[in-house]
């Protein structure tokens, strides 16, 4: 797959409408939280003992479910890694971003024929 300039402009946009980062993983007690974790700013703190239902709902950013089946969704057991890569993908695409925009223009500063 090809990365256009289209598609970097709308991936920008959606991370600057983002919540801020750094984000992480809270739902230490899985019973509480019922099979999931939830996503917050780095800056916050849940209670260990809280129960889902307790949380402010403006405290998270996203919840994942981390175990057990659905009929619907079907069997998984990465949905703690899928947590994981969001956090770091909240970190990271403004990095890889910037790079893209890096790299295109010295790209555009070669001489002709060098590109």
């Amino acid at each position: 797959m090809t990365t256009n300039n289209d598609q970097c402009e709308l991936l920008r946009q959606r991370e600057q409408l983002a919540t801020p980062g750094p984000w992480k993983i809270e739902g230490p007690d899985d019973q509480m939280f019922m099979t999931t974790t939830i996503i917050v700013s780095a800056t916050t703190s849940i209670d260990p003992s809280a129960r889902l239902r307790d949380v402010d709902p403006e405290d998270i950013i996203a919840a994942v479910r981390i175990q057990g089946s659905n009929p619907r969704i079907g069997p998984h057991d990465d949905w703690d890694e899928n947590a994981r890569f969001i956090c770091l993908a909240r970190e990271m695409v403004p990095v890889l971003l910037d790079r893209i925009s890096e790299l295109e223009t010295q790209l555009a500063e070669l001489p002709a024929g060098e590109a």
